[in-house]
Order: C-alpha cells, then sequence, then structure tokens
C-alpha cells in the first residue's frame, strides 16, 4: 500500500519521513526506501527492535514540528 501512495502520488521516498506507531510501520518505510522513519510513542508497546530501526523516537506526536524543522533544513 505505501508503494503503491508513493507512485501513484510521485513521492520521492529519499526526501520523505514516515511516521508510524509500530514496528510494521518501520519496516514499510526502510522497504520503500524512507528518508527519515520515526516511531511515536501512543501507548502501544515500543520494543528494543522497533527503537533501533526508527531515526528518531518520539514520546509525542506533537514532537513531530520541532524534528521536521531539524530535517528540512
Amino acid at each position: 500500500m505505501l508503494l503503491e501512495a508513493i507512485k501513484a502520488l510521485k513521492i520521492d521516498p529519499a526526501q520523505s519521513i514516515m511516521v508510524g506507531d509500530k514496528i510494521e510501520d518501520l519496516k514499510a518505510g526502510i522497504g520503500a526506501k524512507v528518508k527519515t522513519n520515526i516511531l511515536v510513542r501512543t501507548g502501544k508497546p515500543i520494543t528494543e527492535e522497533g527503537e533501533n530501526l526508527a531515526d528518531y523516537v518520539l514520546d509525542s506526536i506533537a514532537d513531530l514540528p520541532r524534528i521536521a524543522k531539524r530535517l528540512i533544513k
């Protein structure tokens, strides 16, 4: 589904950010060659593997704008 969206919307994954709350989201982003993969703590269990796969781990989605500003520079 992610690859279909990338193709249909003409998204450059090398300049994109994947945000998710579980390890499957990160694996999808990595598989699609998304540049930055961010894991957000939403109350779901976060595994050490998930933390290792993520480029960033956020306590809240509200922290995303701060990280995105740094990434856009």
